[in-house]
């Protein structure tokens, strides 16, 4: 075999060990990215726990929706994102107070007894 038949050979023999490197690197790189016990992680352990599998399965879906989000604004650029901001900063703020407003309210608001504790002559049942 001349060298330019192994020169030309070659590459195609190392290709499946090379991509077989890098998706691995991918994997472990993906771990590590995903890896990280947070807030948002004991958010999703805590609600799968108290509500079931299908809450925690939302719940972690919505926490990847937003990391999406994040990503994709990251990609793509800030530029829209701050001309948008910057266009409709008004209606933006107006909507962000009111739903701190009712966030508030919502917390501060009195919450409504539960079953009767007593058995009417002040001792507990």
């Amino acid at each position: 075999m001349d060298l330019d038949t192994l020169i030309t050979i070659a590459p195609n023999l190392f290709l499946p060990a090379a991509f077989a490197g890098v998706f691995l690197k991918a994997m472990l790189l993906g771990l590590g990215v995903a890896a990280p016990v947070g807030p948002m992680a004991f958010l999703c352990m805590r609600r799968t726990l108290a509500g079931g599998w299908r809450l925690g399965l939302a719940t972690g879906a919505g926490i990847a929706t937003g990391d999406g989000v994040y990503a994709g604004v990251a990609a793509l650029g800030l530029t829209e994102v701050s001309a948008f901001v910057t266009d409709h900063g008004r209606p933006l703020h107006l909507l962000a107070g009111l739903f701190l407003g009712w966030l508030a309210y919502a917390a501060l608001r009195p919450k409504p007894g539960g079953p009767e504790t007593s058995m009417g002559d002040g001792r507990p049942a």
